[in-house]
């Protein structure tokens, strides 16, 4: 009689805690690259913004009544431990 021996492999793919956990040591432009990437990856968007307010938000971006993000600068947070 031939004995059956079981084997476990970690999974291939991380769990979502362990990406998360990834996630928090990465810069704040390699978060915002992934996010976008996430973001473009989703087959449908679920949420959708009229033109009307598109272009407002945008004359207000270019008037100077609002800043918008640098995503490409360099994180100013300070590591406190």
């Amino acid at each position: 009689m031939a004995s059956l021996r079981l084997v476990c492999y970690p999974p291939l793919v991380p769990e979502l805690a362990e990406i998360k956990q990834a996630i928090t040591r990465m810069s704040t432009p390699d978060r915002a690259e992934l996010a976008a990437f996430l973001l473009s990856s989703l087959e449908e968007a679920s949420y959708w913004v009229e033109d009307a307010k598109a272009l407002r938000r945008l004359d207000e971006l270019e008037f100077g009544q609002v800043s918008g993000l640098n995503l490409h600068a360099q994180s100013h947070r300070h590591d406190l431990r």
